[in-house]
């Protein structure tokens, strides 16, 4: 259930303060730092000295203008996100971010005469101009035989232009930024651009100003498309393989998942099923939807498989081959294309495709149509149970279930066993060995990771973030990416165990989770729910 490598950059969207909130470059007047005016009613001795003929006697216009940052000490209203150009540290407002992409090998070509751009790159259908911010700044430029690094977007989802660098290194929150008193010459370059100095960890690091590149000429890629200041929906699915062909079903129609177990080809054989599963007593037909939707000529004869539970409402449920769990996708309407009729024997049960930048296709199923599906629905009613009875004198002690409340949990291993709420869950990534060896180190904070669309991700180990250790030779570690107070973060656990809808034991009391049991097991294993808000988690 782990994703491919992530990118292996690090990145920065504007998730991070919301989409849309992102600044639009505008005038450089609207954020050019204000000029501190003299007194009239406050004559200091150096005026009394100037206007004696012993200083510098000329007037405003022929000197430079001074102009003086945010008062020492005061803290900054954002976090700051930290930008490595090669040869410096720079800082960049959250807010006047919009992602961070990989750089490609090449820059395609841009024709400006603006000073500092190099060239474009395209950014989900929109051309945005490149800036290399070094010579800007009487610092070396990018070369040719330096690393791609990213290029790091700044504006909101109308205007943008990018600049060049090295990699987005970490985001620092406003409490550990100190803006700094500084006066300075706004007729400088250097510090029209960077028009800010904060102090993070006693390293001075200047922070851009979104507006001077635009001020100089540097272009603005706009689109036309209709703004929405809110998010666009989006929807969680669980994205599997099966015969070599990726489905995916929406969360909220999956029942659970079932860990791999023997068919039995000699029972329940026919049509789409490949015969009988057996999990927690219950003998299920196993269906290949990639054969029965006429995606594949497999003829099955598989030994072993894991499965996906549809869940179907007061209906037995459906058991979907599943040769391997990926992944959870979190995709909006926008994203899944329409579902060419040719590709496939039913085309009514699918609500889409979905194609990566760089990726296989992979196809939306409709959960609610594959449940009605007449010829599918017939083996939901051949479930049934089996084995021996449990003994007289332990019914006696068994809870009835069947009127709990029940949800869908990402049971995991940090530690300890513990499950997440799917509908925190939006993505899962695989670990690099940057982060591996941290994590190994026991380390809490893991550094940060980057998500499919570009966002920085800070990463913690959840067993650490639990008081716990993680578990020394862990088999599949995994970073589960969730949504805590509108930001994403990375949670890196032992292992991912199943997903599988859990009954409610106990609700929540004040800070401790909720405790799930699975609807049927032999051991009775008990889960507490993480509750992301109250993690203590510090990027430090």
């Amino acid at each position: 259930m782990v994703a491919p490598e992530d990118h292996g950059v690090p990145g920065i969207d504007d998730a991070l303060a919301g989409e849309g909130a992102a600044v639009a470059p505008q005038a450089a007047a609207a954020s050019a730092p204000e000029v501190i005016p003299a007194d009239p009613a406050s004559v200091t001795p150096d005026q009394d000295a100037a206007a004696a003929g012993l200083t510098d006697t000329t007037t405003p216009d022929d000197r430079p203008s001074r102009v003086q940052d945010t008062q020492a000490g005061a803290k900054s209203d954002a976090p700051m996100a930290l930008i490595d150009l090669g040869a410096a540290k720079i800082a960049i407002d959250v807010t006047d971010l919009r992602e961070v992409m990989p750089a490609p090998e090449k820059l395609q070509a841009f024709q400006s005469s603006a000073p500092g751009i190099v060239g474009c790159v395209a950014l989900r259908g929109q051309v945005v101009p490149v800036a290399d911010l070094g010579p800007l700044l009487g610092l070396p430029g990018r070369q040719p035989g330096d690393e791609p690094g990213v290029i790091v977007i700044i504006g909101n989802q109308s205007q943008a232009y990018g600049i060049t660098a090295r990699a987005a290194l970490q985001i620092v929150q406003a409490r550990d930024c100190a803006p700094q008193y500084i006066t300075r010459d706004q007729t400088a370059l250097v510090d029209r651009l960077l028009a800010r100095l904060v102090l993070v960890d006693d390293e001075a690091i200047g922070v851009l100003d979104p507006h001077a590149l635009p001020a100089l000429g540097v272009p603005l890629s706009r689109s036309d498309r209709a703004q929405d200041p809110t998010r666009e929906p989006t929807e969680n699915f669980l994205l599997f393989e099966t015969d070599g062909t990726r489905f995916c079903l929406p969360l909220s129609d999956i029942q659970a998942t079932l860990p791999e177990a023997s068919i039995d080809p000699s029972i329940l054989r026919a049509g789409p099923s490949e015969g009988g599963i057996v999990h927690h007593g219950t003998e299920r037909a196993l269906l290949n939807l990639s054969r029965y939707l006429g995606m594949s000529t497999s003829g099955g004869g598989a030994s072993r498989a894991s499965a996906v539970l549809l869940e179907r409402g007061e209906d037995r449920a459906l058991a979907l081959r599943a040769d391997h769990v990926r992944d959870i996708l979190s995709l909006t309407g926008g994203q899944i294309a329409r579902m060419p009729s040719l590709l496939s024997n039913n085309p009514g049960v699918f609500r889409g495709v979905y194609t990566p930048t760089e990726g296989e296709e992979t196809y939306i199923l409709d959960g609610q149509a594959l449940g009605c599906d007449p010829v599918l629905s017939s083996f939901g009613h051949l479930q049934h149970e089996v084995g021996e009875d449990p003994p007289e004198d332990n019914r006696s002690a068994t809870v009835d279930l069947s009127e709990r409340r029940t949800e869908l949990a990402l049971l995991v291993v940090a530690g300890v066993r513990c499950a997440i709420e799917v509908a925190v869950v939006e993505e899962i990534v695989s670990v690099s060995p940057r982060v591996a060896e941290r994590w190994s180190n026991g380390m809490q904070y893991l550094g940060n990771i980057t998500s499919r669309r570009g966002e920085l991700i800070p990463t913690f180990s959840l067993a650490a973030s639990l008081g716990h250790t993680a578990a020394a030779e862990a088999a599949l570690p995994a970073i589960v990416v969730i949504r805590r107070n509108d930001e994403q973060i990375g949670l890196l656990v032992d292992e991912i165990c199943a997903l599988e809808r859990m009954v409610v034991m106990s609700e929540s009391k004040s800070d401790s989770g909720r405790i799930l049991q699975p609807v049927k097991t032999e051991d009775n294993s008990l889960w507490e729910v993480v509750r992301a808000d109250a993690l203590p988690l510090y990027a430090m």
